[in-house]
């Protein structure tokens, strides 16, 4: 079942302009590092091997959340964007047998949060976006790639209660019926989960 997550929890090495380099594991707040008078930037680096086996139909994602920054974010050397919150970079082709990825960001005053998770996620080539619902009606759209068609079940409590045949980057709605408590969205390929979205109860 998709997405495949591996968390990058450390060791980090965390490197400033006034101190020598010191390994930082995560979870981990910027109290954690013990620097409580230093204020300017940093940067956060993290070498990695290769994920393991990648597939023809799957693609491998670095994904972040609860990000401070702005961040810049950098994989090989290479800046692939600005973070703040969350952030999702496609780095299938830029994988190696060694990998470096380098967090950059300012450090302010008071500041505590650094970030809640960084991870690779192996995904396939289509998954659910933009998922939302609005009563009885669970609307989406599946992005990525994909040939053939795609199933999108949605389960309440277990049990499907919505259906629909679509299409990689196509829109969906699926009006459900019985949609009591917390919904489950599922992206279905060949009898394979593809993606999972839970959608939180409505009131």
């Amino acid at each position: 079942m998709y997405p495949h997550r591996i968390r990058l929890r450390g060791p980090w090495e965390l490197k400033t302009a006034a101190h020598a380099p010191r390994r930082v594991s995560f979870p981990a707040t910027w109290v954690d590092v013990d620097l409580p008078e230093f204020v300017g930037p940093v940067a956060f680096e993290r070498r990695f091997g290769y994920p393991g086996r990648i597939d023809a139909h799957e693609r491998v994602w670095l994904v972040g959340e609860g990000v401070a920054g702005p961040a810049e974010i950098v994989f090989q050397g290479e800046p692939l964007g600005v973070a703040l919150g969350r952030f999702a970079f496609e780095v299938t082709s830029r994988l190696r047998e060694r990998n470096l990825l380098k967090v950059a960001l300012d450090i302010v005053a008071g500041q505590t949060q650094l970030w809640d998770d960084i991870a690779l996620e192996v995904r396939a080539t289509a998954y659910l976006d933009a998922v939302t619902q609005e009563g009885r009606l669970i609307r989406g759209r599946i992005a990525g790639t994909c040939e053939g068609p795609l199933d999108v079940y949605v389960l309440a409590a277990g049990r499907t209660c919505g259906y629909c045949q679509s299409k990689a980057d196509e829109a969906f709605a699926i009006e459900c019926e019985n949609a009591v408590g917390p919904l489950r969205v599922e992206l279905i390929n060949a009898a394979t989960v593809w993606d999972v979205i839970e959608l939180p109860m409505v009131s």
